[in-house]
């Protein structure tokens, strides 16, 4: 079934537009919902945490037919901010809810707020990033916190760094999400591992090359932060999980992580300077 599932999406992405690094909308949004309907997604390594240890960590769902639906996690920036995958969202940002707060995914949290626009970096392998902009502001408590983004040129190569998500715990074909937020300490490697498995796809400008060797992310984990507490005393935002729908990985291989100081004054041009790097 995984070669099966491998084969789909590289399809999938091969009938993309002609440019090498660019995939339009439509095939990002064919290739999530199938691999949505797959299993094998996973924080392998992992144990559970409480919410009040990484209290910027969010879950986002997509409201359809009465419900909401996880599509990714996320991360408070600002008070009105969240930065996530954008390969994971649609572009109607109105159906979208963030939960704040809460230690399960599918669970109300102490906040619920509507998206009330999206902005995205791009629609290919190197900019899958997005910004939320909510439709209220989050009230900050020991449940609710934005993080720090770390300035341009930070250096996280040949380090380890701390990983939160909602993702499935084990490798199994037939797990499941896990309803409780966990945590995993991951290696963030130099690159070239990944520059040899994923070729043209891989971008050591705007990407991190992160796991395979030890804890390690897959699908459900998308848009999970990876952080570092830096000697000031504060957590800042190194990276978030990629969508592996991109690449038709599964979770023995390391994860590609959207690198959060390559896209530091597209942060503040979109949020005016609300959010700024440090």
């Amino acid at each position: 079934m995984q070669a099966i599932t491998c084969a789909v999406l590289i399809a999938l992405i091969a009938a993309s537009a002609a440019s090498p690094t660019r995939l339009d909308s439509s095939v990002v949004a064919a290739a999530h919902a199938f691999a949505a309907n797959q299993t094998g997604n996973s924080v392998i390594g992992g144990h559970t945490v409480d919410i009040t240890k990484y209290p910027w960590t969010v879950s986002i769902c997509h409201k359809s037919g009465g419900g909401c639906t996880f599509e990714a996690a996320g991360s408070i920036i600002g008070d009105r901010w969240i930065l996530t995958s954008g390969g994971a969202l649609g572009k109607d940002s109105t159906s979208y809810r963030v939960t704040v707060g809460s230690n399960n995914y599918d669970k109300n949290g102490d906040q619920s707020i509507l998206a009330e626009e999206i902005y995205y970096g791009g629609f290919s392998y190197d900019e899958d990033i997005a910004l939320i902009r909510l439709s209220g502001p989050i009230k900050f408590g020991s449940r609710a916190q934005a993080i720090r983004l770390p300035a341009i040129e930070s250096d996280t190569d040949n380090t380890s760094a701390m990983f939160a998500g909602w993702g499935h715990t084990s490798d199994s074909w037939f797990a499941s999400m896990s309803s409780t937020l966990n945590e995993a300490q991951m290696y963030i490697g130099d690159g070239g591992v990944c520059q040899s498995r994923y070729g043209s796809k891989w971008n050591g400008r705007s990407m991190l090359c992160v796991g395979g060797n030890g804890p390690t992310t897959c699908h459900w984990d998308v848009g999970g932060p990876l952080m570092k507490k830096r000697s000031d005393g504060y957590w800042y935002l190194y990276g978030l999980a990629g969508n592996n729908d991109y690449y038709a990985t599964g979770c023995s291989y390391p994860t590609i992580f959207t690198r959060i100081d390559y896209f530091c004054s597209w942060i503040e041009r979109i949020t005016r300077a609300d959010v700024s790097c440090q």
